[in-house]
């Protein structure tokens, strides 16, 4: 989350001299969230073609239909599979990037 710095009246920082130019902080802001997708990005690339465990949810996900789940380390999975799964830790061969905060697998 970037939270790009607010003045409120009665604060010490709300009297700095040389306050940054409202359009250059929201352009820092711009390349911090850019930052951000970037490096998630790459995160989520290191686990491509490797096994994972995934606790598979009690809902599918709305927009595929898909069963969802989560790994340790709260990555999102899509994958195929029977109702019968959900609420189950599997095993899951993860294939390829979704978007830029899901992956793709298969059991």
């Amino acid at each position: 989350h970037v939270f790009p710095f607010s003045p409120r009246k009665g604060t010490p920082a709300a009297g700095y001299p040389d306050q940054v130019a409202p359009h250059i902080v929201k352009e820092r802001c711009r390349k911090t969230r850019e930052l951000g997708v970037q490096k998630r990005r790459t995160f989520l690339k290191k686990w491509l073609h490797q096994d994972m465990e995934v606790l598979v949810e009690e809902t599918r996900d709305p927009h595929s239909g898909m069963l969802k789940g989560v790994t340790p380390n709260y990555i999102k999975v899509l994958l195929d599979g029977k109702d019968r799964l959900q609420n189950t830790l599997q095993t899951v061969y993860i294939e390829h990037l979704v978007d830029n905060q899901t992956l793709m697998g298969r059991r």
